[in-house]
Formats: structure tokens, sequence, C-alpha cells
């Protein structure tokens, strides 16, 4: 955006450039859209589970290092990084991730009446 226009002698040349300024504008491109999706109960994210879930993510090379059982900055990175890589929504383990990772039970199909 031009502040303050440049001065300009009756030659033509210039006294005094322009001044500019930058702006950012905000813009809204699309609604708002609300993402529900299932995750893993966090009571449920022992250390057991969470050393289970590291060493899933290290044998698909989304997290290096030890599986020492604790859900910290490294492991959150590599789910969101796995998350975001299969189309999963947001950043912690959804359960179709972990489904996916083989680390909670897939429910069989429903096959109808017994």
């Amino acid at each position: 955006m031009e502040i303050t226009p440049a001065e300009t002698s009756g030659t033509g040349t210039i006294r005094t450039p322009a001044v500019f300024r930058n702006e950012e504008v905000t813009e809204i491109t699309r609604p708002r859209e609300d993402i529900w999706f299932e995750v893993l109960c966090p009571a449920r994210m022992t250390p057991d589970v969470t050393a289970t879930l590291q060493r899933a993510l290290i044998a698909r090379g989304y997290l290096q290092g030890p599986a020492d059982g604790i859900y910290d900055e490294r492991t959150r990175a590599a789910v969101a990084t796995l998350q975001a890589r299969k189309g999963y929504p947001g950043k912690g383990l959804s359960l179709a991730a972990a489904r996916a990772l083989g680390l909670v039970v897939t429910p069989a199909p429903d096959t109808g009446p017994a």
C-alpha cells in the first residue's frame, strides 16, 4: 500500500521516493468445517501402550530413537506426521491411525443375525 507518493521535479527526476507499507489481510477462503474423529482414550495411553506405539512408528520410519514409553514431543511429532501423511484428521493419535498401526483391535464387519 502506498503511504506517500513520490515527489518529482519539473524535469521528471525523483526528489523523494514513494513510501510503501506491506499489509497482511486475512481472508476466509472457505467456511469453517467441524471435524469429528475418534481418539484413543488418554487413560489407555499407559507407558506400555506408548512404547508399543513408538515401536510401530519406528518400524514405519516415523520415529527415531528408543521406544521408552514416554509420550513426549518427538512421539507427538511422529504421530502428527503419520496423521498428515495418511490423511487422518487432527494431530493427536486417532483411533483410525491406531488401528492402522495394529494397536487397537479393528471391529469385525457386521454379518447380520447369527
